[in-house]
Formats: structure tokens, sequence, C-alpha cells
């Protein structure tokens, strides 16, 4: 899927951010996503896919396995299923 693209033309807008369907198969889903500044995703689980984030610019703070974390550009964290 070309840059600037989404799959089948899609793009999503929630809670203020927008979100950009990259390829979706039975067992993974990947996406373009762009969180504005002062922009959160509440807190939740994907039952059936493991979830990355690759950090390509700003700063992503996150809580995770009830611990406070942050990733910057360059940072891969991993959100496992469940």
């Amino acid at each position: 899927t070309r840059a600037n693209e989404g799959l089948d033309g899609i793009v999503w807008n929630i809670l203020g951010q927008t979100y950009v369907p990259k390829t979706l198969t039975e067992d993974s889903f990947s996406w373009h996503a762009t969180f504005p500044p002062g922009t959160f995703v509440p807190p939740h689980t994907h039952p059936t896919q493991d979830e990355y984030i690759y950090m390509l610019e700003g700063r992503l703070d996150f809580w995770l396995n009830g611990q406070d974390a942050s990733a910057t550009p360059g940072d891969l964290v991993r959100l496992p299923r469940g």
C-alpha cells in the first residue's frame, strides 16, 4: 500500500486522530495513525492480535502492565494480545 493511501481508500477519524489502514488479514492488521497533541486512546485490549507501534515522530505516553511508559522516534512498542 503506497504512502498516503489507505487500503481501499479508507480513512478513519476517531477521537480527533486519523487512522489509515494499510493491510488486513485474519491474523494481522496494520495502519498509519496520526495523533495530534492532546488526543488520547482509551485503555483497551486486542484479544486476537498483537499490536506494535513504531514511532515516527513525537512522544507517546502510555500505560502498560500497570506501569507508565513512553516512546519517542525510532522506538517500537510491543503490546501483546489480550
